[in-house]
């Protein structure tokens, strides 16, 4: 039997690619790795304990029989209140563990939320995180990911003088490139949240909640 193998120049756009982009996709397998967590923690009885038990009774608290404008707030600032934990780490010269962090402690919740979900509804709930939470979640996933890169960067661009004692030598434009970036992460996470209330409207009266 002939083996076939895949010739290496085929792989090398895929390996440029994650060379180009390790640091952010090990961000988001760090928020994949919280995901897992989270529903690992449900299944095994251990969310209570962490608090993480009223993440699922909340979130329908918010969204159940709620306007629009309502549903886009609660969606919105949680993601924000996120975004806005990544930038003030990307301005902290020791903020660059906190910033890797924060994509695990989304996962976590978003995990604790559809692992609740699944264990209170079975199949409905599954279906209601498909349908309705995992969608926008995943927007607003990605560009905390890429909001924690930034972060991430950043601050070590400032450690690394003062780890030696010297001053910061601030290149051209650096602090207006990194709120430019967060600006944009921003209106991605509000049209994120805006979909998300959509969804929330659109679908969660279909389910027996």
């Amino acid at each position: 039997m002939r083996c076939y193998t895949l010739p290496a120049r085929s792989l090398r756009p895929a390996a440029d690619f994650v060379r180009q982009n390790l640091l952010f996709l090990s961000l988001a397998l760090l928020l994949l790795a919280g995901l897992l967590t989270g529903c690992l923690l449900v299944r095994f009885g251990y969310a209570p304990s962490l608090g993480l038990a009223a993440l699922f009774p909340r979130f329908l608290a918010a969204r159940c029989g709620r306007p629009i404008f309502i549903l886009f707030f609660h969606a919105a600032v949680a993601s924000i209140l996120y975004l806005l934990c990544a930038y003030f780490c990307g301005l902290f010269v020791f903020g660059a563990p906190i910033a890797a962090a924060l994509p695990f402690l989304k996962g976590l919740g978003l995990g604790a939320v559809c692992g609740y979900a699944y264990a209170a509804y079975g199949l409905s709930g599954a279906a209601l995180c498909l349908l309705v939470i995992l969608p926008p979640a995943f927007v607003q996933s990605m560009a905390l990911a890429a909001a924690a890169r930034t972060a991430l960067l950043f601050s070590s661009r400032l450690f690394a003088p003062f780890a030696a004692g010297a001053p910061f030598a601030n290149p051209p434009g650096a602090f207006r490139r990194y709120h430019l970036q967060f600006l944009l992460l921003l209106a991605i996470t509000l049209a994120a949240a805006l979909f998300d209330s959509c969804l929330s409207r659109l679908f969660l009266g279909l389910f027996d909640l």
